[in-house]
């Protein structure tokens, strides 16, 4: 690692990492204790690396900072049992080093975080964010576009986590799989004032799949409020809607539209297995 940091506190400003070739560029670790992690203007750019930058056990604020035409063959940034506070902070123009896995590029787990002012822009071979076993995530002011995914989720992939999202832009995304926006198991979300523009997946829930397999959480509740669909086109050679939700205890859909949109079957929200909706 370029910057290699255990069981202490660190902060970064003003500082540049470029045409690097290493495992990790940034690697902070603390097993038995927490560490403080503080970024202001940092600049990651054309850096080959598994996962540009990997902080476990921390407590992390990162502001004013961006990442521009790295390639991964793990993750962009990846947190691992972190508090973190993530504020004007920009990914563009990364691509994936292989095409054997799919990288995130941002990884969390076992981790709280708030994103506002937070963009992913062009990610080649690349999924933004991916959440497991997050208590809560919250992104607003988000913007995530032009992400290629070769799995589910092209733009939010959560399992068992807790997502908030509002006043955010999910456009021009590609699934190979289900959900070319987002991809939920087990995950209750919240979201408001989100326009989606010109994604396009295939299979069940091409915008939106969620299901509850079973109880791990307390809740199974789906709100969207606000939402705009606009200029999609989702193909699949199932009938299956825009906007997939199983096994929910409680679905709450309001001032939401469809504008200009294709559609090879049905069209629309699908709602299975579910009650209170």
């Amino acid at each position: 690692a370029c910057i290699f940091v255990i069981c202490a506190d660190i902060t970064l400003k003003n500082c540049s990492i470029s045409g690097l070739k290493a495992a990790s560029l940034l690697l902070t670790s603390c097993v038995n204790d927490r560490g403080r992690f503080a970024a202001t203007d940092l600049m990651l750019q054309n850096n080959y690396a598994a996962s540009l930058v990997i902080l476990d056990s921390y407590d992390i604020e990162l502001k004013h900072s961006s990442f521009k035409e790295n390639q991964i063959t793990n993750n962009g940034i990846q947190m691992i049992e972190t508090n973190s506070l993530i504020y004007n902070v920009s990914l563009t123009g990364m691509k994936s080093a292989t095409t054997k896995i799919n990288p995130f590029m941002i990884s969390l787990s076992s981790s709280n975080a708030t994103f506002s002012q937070f963009s992913i822009v062009k990610a080649l071979n690349c999924s933004g964010f991916s959440l497991v076993s997050c208590p809560k995530v919250e992104a607003s002011d988000v913007v995530v576009a032009n992400c290629t995914s070769q799995e589910n989720g092209a733009a939010f992939k959560a399992v068992k986590s807790i997502l908030q999202i509002s006043r955010s832009i999910i456009e021009y995304n590609t699934a190979a799989g289900r959900g070319s926006a987002l991809f939920l198991v087990n995950s209750p979300l919240s979201m408001t004032t989100v326009t989606f523009r010109n994604n396009f997946g295939q299979g069940k829930g091409s915008a939106i799949s969620s299901q509850f397999e079973n109880r791990i959480l307390s809740s199974s509740e789906i709100i969207i409020k606000n939402i705009v669909f606009t200029d999609a086109k989702f193909e699949s050679y199932n009938p299956f809607a825009a906007i997939s939700i199983y096994g929910s205890e409680n679905v709450l859909l309001s001032n939401s539209v469809f504008l200009a949109s294709e559609f090879s079957f049905s069209g629309g929200v699908s709602i299975e297995n579910s009650s209170n909706i």
